[in-house]
């Protein structure tokens, strides 16, 4: 099934919402999915983590599409920062300790379940996300 034209917008209230075909927009997820159920197919897991993220974080998040390269970036930005304590203001990813990124991978949807990978665009943590077509909310998880 083919895809309508979907765009990632704000409404005037600045809330993230997804609009469709430029005419129809939504801000919450079990509308979105009903209206445009072709995003539960797997060839169109991409674009439907996309929306699926975009309503659940706005902007705050970002789809790890290039699961080597960020995988890359992150351990030369954990190694390179230095060893020490926590201090209040100043997070760093040694504060989280080193996760195993070998789990990320491309958005894929099995089922009824869409299951993508993000990061959080503050610090750059990895998140392991899980939606169920349908539910109100996807479920954000740290890598770890």
């Amino acid at each position: 099934m083919e895809l309508p034209e979907i765009a990632l917008l704000l409404d005037t209230a600045g809330a993230p919402m997804v609009q469709v075909d430029e005419q129809n927009d939504y801000t919450d997820l079990p509308a979105l999915i009903a209206a445009v159920p072709a995003l539960k197919e797997p060839a169109h897991a991409t674009t439907a983590a996309a929306a699926v993220n975009h309503l659940a974080e706005g902007y705050d998040y970002e789809l790890i599409l290039d699961p080597d390269a960020f995988r890359t970036a992150y351990y030369d930005s954990y190694d390179a920062e230095e060893d020490g304590p926590a201090q209040a203001g100043q997070p760093k990813l040694r504060d989280y300790g080193r996760p195993d990124l070998s789990p990320l991978a491309v958005p894929q949807t099995t089922d009824e379940t869409l299951v993508f990978f993000a990061k959080d665009l503050f610090l750059g943590i990895a998140y392991r996300v899980t939606y169920v077509f349908g539910n109100p909310d996807a479920d954000y998880q740290p890598v770890q």
